[in-house]
Order: C-alpha cells, then structure tokens, then sequence
C-alpha cells in the first residue's frame, strides 16, 4: 500500500513506463550536444561521457549521425536505427573525432605540419591549392595513419601491449576516423567543419600544437 508519509514532491506520485522518454531531458543534451557539433563552440571536452541515460543517448547518436551525414562526411551507409550496438559505436566515433580528437589532436597536428603561425596563412593555403579539391583529405589521412603506424610500432618493443584493451581501442578508433575521410568528400568537410572551426578558434587551436594534449 502507497505510503503518503513518505511522499514528498508530487512527481513521486507519478509512475513512468518502461519506455519513457523525457523530452524536456532530451532537448536539453541535444542543445548542449549541437553546440559543439554544429556551433563549434566548447570543443575539446567530452560531454557526452556525463550522459547515462541511455535512451535519451541513443537518439542523440542517431542525430549525430543524420547531421555529420548531411553536412560534413558521407558515410558509408549502415542500417544503425536497427543495429543499435553500431548506432552507439558509430555516434560515439563521429562525436569524438569532430568534437573532441579533431579540436585537439588532428587539426593542431595539420596546422603544425603546414606550420601556418596565422589565420591567414590558412585561407592562403586553401586558395594555392583551390584545384586540388583533395589536398586537406590527403593531410588529415597521412596524419591518422602516421597515428595508426606508430600505435603499431609499439608492438615492436612490448609485445604485451597489444594485450591491452586501451591500446586496442586507441587503434581501432584512430583506424575508423581514417575510414569515415578515406570515403568522404573532404571539400564538404572543409567548407562546413574546418574553414569555420580555424576562423573561430584558430588561437585555441595553435596553442595545441605547443601544448602536452598534441
């Protein structure tokens, strides 16, 4: 029998199914969510590790993956509304390398290697090479696959680390984000994600390439 004694808030009283969905929740990840993946806006943290709620989790991976699909990368094309092990596995990959790897790692690294010290330089770069529409794509995947190389390379000298479940996991994330640009069309990616993210955050960006995270 329900206890009045112990009920203190009238949300208490309310019993939820099984499969409730609290939109108001919902909307409040998402907005949090598309600040960094569409605005560009407090990149470089993992915001989506605080999430438990798994529900609400799983739509927010299937609209990371409509919005990255329809703007930035072509992906290739997997039924993840049914599959929900690779929706997860293919929204978390395509958050972490556009909102946090990408913000910290990749760009820096690209940024270093052409060793553009100014905004300018960058816009100046992309007009020398306008008629290569695939000069950045080659950059980022020689950059991913120097990653993967010198991950491999490790084996050499400790063959117990290829045991080791973080360094597995290391590889195959680095070896998926050169999967999602080996089959997408950079220029989109350029035009949407990275002439706009260099233009906003071009000084938090070339500080990385001096900083421990690079």
């Amino acid at each position: 029998m329900l206890d009045l004694n112990t009920i203190d808030h009238v949300d208490n009283l309310v019993i939820r199914p099984p499969d409730y969905l609290d939109m108001e929740r919902y909307t409040e990840i998402k907005a949090l969510i598309f600040s960094q993946l569409r605005d560009l806006d407090d990149l470089g943290k993992n915001l989506l590790d605080d999430i438990n709620e798994s529900k609400i989790k799983d739509m927010i991976y299937t609209d990371i993956i409509d919005y990255v699909r329809e703007n930035y990368l072509n992906l290739i094309d997997k039924d993840y509304v049914l599959n929900r092990k690779q929706l997860r596995t293919t929204g978390n990959l395509l958050y972490r390398f556009l909102c946090v790897d990408g913000f910290n790692i990749i760009i820096p690294k690209i940024l270093e290697q052409l060793n553009i010290q100014e905004i300018g330089h960058f816009d100046k770069m992309l007009y020398h090479n306008r008629f290569d529409k695939n000069y950045l794509k080659r950059l980022i995947t020689k950059n991913l696959s120097d990653v993967v190389n010198n991950l491999l390379k490790l084996q050499k000298i400790d063959l117990k680390i290829s045991e080791d479940q973080q360094y597995k996991d290391l590889i195959n994330t680095f070896g998926n984000y050169l999967e999602f640009i080996d089959f997408s069309d950079c220029e989109k990616l350029t035009t949407n994600y990275l002439t706009p993210l260099i233009n906003k955050s071009f000084a938090k960006l070339l500080w990385r390439t001096l900083s421990p995270v690079n």
